[in-house]
């Protein structure tokens, strides 16, 4: 948490340097939360800036960590223009990690949009997650909604995780 605060308070007058310093952070825990202190200052109109700091991170999986707490804050902030900016994102795992932070607000959002980007999806893994992260979400909200929907999903893998993350709440 202090690490958080250290960076988010640097962050303000000096992103880059307080980036720099949180990816020299010896714990894998420490730095991810340094950069997404860092990263909680800037909005998606700096979205150069972003890209930038995004870019020289260079272990994937804490580049993923930082997007995914980046949109997730932006999301409670501009639901609409974090969306849009997941979508112009290059990386397909990355965008992936993206859509799987927002997906729990974007139910609350626009449960028919977040439907319509998932029926688009090719099957695999990922879509299998998202299916698993709106059951979870929805039954907490609708259960019989979110039950009769898990009916309607094609037999399959997709289906079995959504209604495993259900069995567990």
């Amino acid at each position: 948490f202090v690490y958080n605060q250290i960076a988010r308070s640097w962050g303000q007058k000096d992103p880059e340097a307080a980036m720099e310093w949180a990816k020299q952070l010896t714990s894998s825990q420490t730095r991810n939360m340094a950069m997404s202190g860092v990263l909680s200052n800037l909005d998606l109109d700096e979205a150069d800036k972003i890209s930038d700091l995004l870019a020289n991170i260079g272990n994937h999986q804490e580049r993923k960590n930082a997007i995914s707490s980046f949109v997730m804050t932006n999301a409670r902030k501009d639901f609409d223009s974090t969306l849009e900016w997941v979508e112009s994102m290059n990386d397909p795992k990355i965008q992936d990690a993206a859509y799987q932070s927002i997906t729990g607000q974007w139910i609350k959002e626009d449960r028919a949009a977040a439907m319509n980007h998932l029926d688009s999806m090719k099957p695999g893994q990922q879509k299998n997650q998202l299916y698993q992260t709106i059951a979870s979400q929805w039954i907490r909200e609708s259960p019989e909604e979110a039950v009769e929907w898990i009916q309607s999903l094609p037999p399959g893998q997709g289906r079995n995780q959504a209604f495993q993350s259900i069995s567990r709440q």
